[in-house]
């Protein structure tokens, strides 16, 4: 009886797909044989540390800021062009008349109101005052926030919670120039609903002793 060369046959592809395996021998004069499919075994539970995991979905992106509804319902109110007349005072409690003009505007995208102050020249004055405000509402600390620069060097940072029931508005902070530092205070008045009356305050001792810094009312041009 003529031997014939043994043939091993291993299908991986439809085992791994199907989960049998058929593996085909031939040899001498032995008849062919075909092993029977197996049926499906369960596949082992997954190791604890694996069993654990969960999928955590990703963040979703921040969304964009927008402007506060309370930033643009004071926007609504002061924007423009205002001509102002008053006083400034200093240090020493003595002052002089002057007039200023301020012109407000939404800047940065919405985002804050821009204030730009610019007082008229005098001869009691030789260098007018001028200062950039932005103004600004924070939903989450239900605050207002104000910074502002001048001509002079200076710089500022006040907070206010608001408009009283009438309307009335007044920031706290500080200013320096120099190497000093003042505590501040501003005051908005709308008693007359036409007119913007502004006037502030400082203190050079931690808030012992005010002094009032200047005085001015506003009408739109």
């Amino acid at each position: 009886m003529r031997k014939t060369r043994k043939t091993w046959s291993v299908v991986v592809g439809m085992a791994a797909l199907c989960g049998a395996a058929t593996v085909a021998t031939a040899g001498g004069d032995a008849a062919e044989k075909k092993a029977p499919p197996q049926a499906g075994k369960p596949k082992p539970p997954p190791p604890d540390d694996i069993a654990d995991i969960k999928v955590v979905e990703p963040p979703e992106a921040p969304a964009i800021p927008e402007p506060a509804p309370e930033l643009l319902a004071r926007a609504r109110k002061v924007k423009g062009s205002w001509k102002c007349k008053g006083e400034m005072f200093g240090p020493d409690g003595s002052g002089y008349r002057t007039a200023f003009t301020m012109k407000v505007a939404l800047d940065l995208d919405s985002m804050f109101l821009r204030t730009d102050f610019a007082e008229g020249k005098r001869k009691a004055n030789p260098r007018p005052m001028k200062f950039t405000a932005y103004t600004t509402y924070d939903p989450a600390t239900k605050a207002w926030r104000q910074l502002n620069v001048t001509n002079y060097g200076s710089w500022g940072d006040a907070t206010s919670s608001g408009p009283d029931a009438d309307g009335a508005i007044t920031w706290a902070g500080e200013s320096a120039m120099g190497g000093m530092t003042a505590r501040v205070r501003d005051h908005e008045d709308w008693t007359d609903k036409k007119t913007w009356h502004l006037w502030g305050e400082f203190s050079m001792d931690g808030g012992k002793h005010w002094l009032k810094a200047y005085d001015g009312s506003c009408k739109k041009k």
